[in-house]
């Protein structure tokens, strides 16, 4: 939220963010600009997204335990793209202003944080969470991987991940 002090405490257990701007490839949208191409180009991902996100051969990619993908997390997936407003939707995420990155914004934040992390993530690698795992030094914060887990921590292993959060949130009441 715009005001960080509103919240006592946070949990990160899906990281989506850039984690470092520099490592990011310029915004899709400024590359397909330059050749009048963006209408098409966004029409072709939005397909795309939609097809990957009916099938669960391609939400799995993101999953290490591959047996976490079930048809109930299909239909939950799939549902908002198909909104009718799906397709804007998704092209003003490419296109958007991204705003502060992390960098800047985290400092802000005073609040103690516990960020959990699949350490199999291929969307974001853990090898770019040294922002938060040096976080993890400062008092009630914490930064944990979790072996043989993809992006979706929450989803792939509740088990280890409720009692994480519990345990730390105990902590902080302590």
């Amino acid at each position: 939220p715009a005001w960080p002090w509103t919240a006592r405490a946070s949990a990160l257990t899906a990281s989506s963010c850039c984690i470092c701007r520099s490592s990011c490839s310029p915004p899709l949208a400024m590359m397909a600009a330059g050749l009048g191409l963006w209408s098409i180009v966004t029409l072709y991902l939005y397909w795309q997204w939609f097809h990957y996100t009916r099938q669960s051969w391609g939400i799995s990619q993101v999953y290490r335990r591959k047996a976490s993908v079930t048809d109930e997390l299909v239909d939950m997936l799939h549902g908002p793209s198909c909104h009718p407003n799906a397709q804007k939707v998704f092209a003003a995420i490419l296109t958007a202003d991204p705003g502060p990155s992390i960098d800047e914004l985290l400092p802000r934040i005073n609040q103690p944080m516990l960020v959990l992390w699949g350490e199999a993530d291929p969307w974001t690698p853990v090898q770019g969470a040294k922002l938060f795992q040096d976080r993890a030094a400062l008092p009630g914060n914490g930064f944990i991987s979790i072996p043989d887990t993809g992006h979706c921590p929450h989803d792939e292993r509740p088990e280890i991940v409720n009692p994480l959060v519990l345990n730390w949130l105990a902590s902080l009441a302590g």
